[in-house]
């Protein structure tokens, strides 16, 4: 998977943002040091998306009888 994430080019989706990603690693080791379990996983960092204004809001109502 990693090899393909380098493949995407930026100008690819010209109307949308590529946000980055990182990957996180938990280590649990033992009372002795050595490595027990780990865990990985992809975190998007949405911190840089940009927000548009651009989206509409519609007030919605129910009829009662």
């Amino acid at each position: 998977m990693l090899d393909q994430c380098g493949k995407i080019p930026q100008n690819a989706c010209p109307r949308h943002q590529i946000l980055p990603i990182r990957w996180v690693f938990k280590y649990k080791s033992d009372e002795n040091g050595f490595l027990t379990s780990f865990e990985a996983r992809i975190c998007v960092r949405g911190n840089l998306q940009i927000i548009e204004d651009k989206e509409e809001v519609r007030a919605v109502g129910v009829w009662q009888n």
